[in-house]
């Protein structure tokens, strides 16, 4: 086994900063649906690009290294170093917003619940299965997909690393009848959806999407010799592509339009994307977002409930108005977010990965870092 640092890999910064645009884009569904509207349905497709990416670039940083030397645990730890920072901080973020309003409506700060739902959090093991993904964790409804993404991890690190491609492609066609069942449950007929209430977003369908869309990704990265000579168009308009993909109202994208977005677009986005020229004045702008992308994910949620709960506790009216709500709500939560990324998630998990880390065996991001 050799002890030499793994050779630097390719950093895409163009995807760095489409993982940024996906991110702006559950930050702008989720504003809308606090707001009672309906715009941005299709953002809840980006969860699946995030999946998509990930396995892209898991397996580009790490798969060879896992088959020449075998399974380490340094691979978890680096995952648990990356993702775990910010976890903590939306969990405990949205233990504060809901302890302040226990008080508020109590007198005690503190109950049962809201402790197990705390230690939960911490520990990423849901609180409520019986529901859709946003019950899982009630004090950050975002980490449902975090929680995915560890087991995606646990499954490339004991066993889909070896896996051929054969085989991947077995398991994301079994794992694609999962995805379209949620399809159509979630963007079917109004009828359906509402017939399929919370149960369209459980554990099973949720377990569908992220075992089909980061078997995608590894298929993505496997294919990557065979794409690398192929005349991909593509672009910085591919940044306008995955929005389009990503506005639409729920009602104007049917089922099969889902799947052809997971199966086909985000695909072709992420595959012509590593061809995009990483230079001119759009690579700082691609640089910072991809920076921005996972704090602002992690946090958004807590960040939107605990600022619009102070205004209201402290009397600021005019954010009761959606519109001048969002000119006040988005601004801070994307300052707050990337200041967080500067300040506390960077500098931990730089002494984090000196701490805990052996310095041989550390594998550079390929893509900043996978998923967000």
């Amino acid at each position: 086994m050799s002890d030499s640092p793994a050779a630097p890999k390719q950093h895409y910064i163009f995807l760095d900063g489409l993982r940024g645009v996906a991110a702006l884009m559950v930050l702008l569904l989720h504003w809308f649906e606090g707001n009672g509207k309906e715009l941005f349905g299709s953002g809840l497709l980006a969860v699946d690009f995030f999946f998509i990416l990930s396995g892209f670039v898991v397996a580009l940083a790490y798969e060879q290294r896992l088959l020449a030397q075998g399974r380490s645990a340094q691979f978890i730890r680096q995952r648990f170093i990356r993702l775990y920072p910010m976890i903590a901080a939306g969990v405990l973020l949205g233990f504060t917003r809901f302890a302040m309003l226990s008080f508020q409506e109590s007198g005690s700060p503190i109950n049962e619940e809201l402790v197990t739902q705390l230690v939960g959090g911490l520990a990423m093991i849901p609180f409520d299965l019986d529901g859709g993904v946003a019950g899982f964790f009630p004090l950050n409804n975002a980490l449902w997909s975090l929680h995915f993404e560890f087991i995606a991890y646990l499954a490339f690190w004991l066993v889909l690393y070896r896996v051929n491609i054969f085989g991947l492609a077995v398991i994301a066609l079994v794992a694609m009848l999962g995805c379209y069942v949620w399809a159509m449950m979630t963007f079917g007929p109004a009828d359906l959806r509402s017939a399929a209430g919370d149960t369209a977003t459980g554990y099973i369908h949720a377990l569908s999407r992220v075992a089909f869309s980061f078997t995608l990704g590894m298929i993505i990265f496997r294919c990557r010799d065979r794409t690398t000579g192929a005349v991909l168009p593509g672009g910085r308009w591919l940044a306008l592509l995955l929005v389009a993909a990503l506005v639409l109202p729920r009602d104007l994208v049917p089922p099969l339009a889902v799947m052809a977005l997971l199966a086909l677009v985000f695909p072709y986005i992420i595959a012509a994307g590593t061809k995009v020229v990483h230079s001119g004045p759009f690579t700082g702008a691609e640089k910072m977002l991809g920076d921005l992308s996972y704090p602002l994910y992690a946090l958004h949620v807590p960040l939107i409930w605990t600022m619009n709960g102070a205004c209201k506790t402290l009397g600021i009216g005019f954010t009761q108005n959606p519109f001048l709500n969002g000119l006040f709500i988005l601004p801070l939560t994307l300052a707050i977010s990337y200041a967080a990324f500067l300040l506390y998630d960077r500098p931990l998990r730089r002494w984090l990965t000196a701490r805990f880390t052996s310095r041989r065996t550390v594998v550079p991001a390929a893509i900043g870092d996978p998923i967000f």
